[in-house]
């Protein structure tokens, strides 16, 4: 996976620490901010693996029109034709396309983990208007957090 460790340091965060709101609020936008660039290297990798895929392919390719048969001719172009479908079994053109696929997996992480802290960015501010109008309170919040704790960890999910 790429940067692995930023990923699951960032996932880590993205649950909304209700004692802590105040800090919350501040850490959340840099928070978003390094998933959202997170989010553009993976993108950018992704480009760049797919335009190396082609040109892996395209390599092939041309290799396979300019090799001689064993008659010392240019193969035909519906041979050449013939050969070209039967490269998705080249080893070289399966380790580009294995590498894109990954890729394009990891790009599916870091867009959920940046569209979750956009979620969690407007729940904080829910949470801080509501503690700010008094309907919810800070006696409640830790409530809340002592009844969480005594929970089994089956009941917490």
């Amino acid at each position: 996976m790429y940067q692995e460790a930023q990923y699951l340091r960032l996932k880590a965060r993205v649950e909304i620490d209700k004692l802590r709101i105040d800090e919350e609020l501040v850490e959340t936008p840099m928070l978003l901010l390094e998933a959202s660039e997170g989010l553009a290297e993976v993108t950018l990798l992704h480009s760049s693996l797919l335009r190396e895929k082609e040109a892996v392919y395209a390599a092939r390719t041309q290799d396979i029109r300019d090799t001689p048969d064993s008659d010392g001719k240019l193969p035909s172009e519906a041979k050449v034709t013939n050969m070209i479908r039967s490269l998705s079994g080249d080893q070289t053109v399966q380790a580009a396309a294995k590498a894109v696929d990954e890729v394009r997996m990891d790009i599916s992480l870091w867009e959920g983990l940046v569209s979750a802290y956009k979620e969690k960015q407007f729940n904080i501010r829910k949470i801080a208007d509501l503690m700010i109008s008094g309907i919810m309170s800070n006696a409640s919040v830790y409530e809340q957090e002592r009844s969480r704790s005594r929970r089994t960890p089956l009941e917490r999910s």
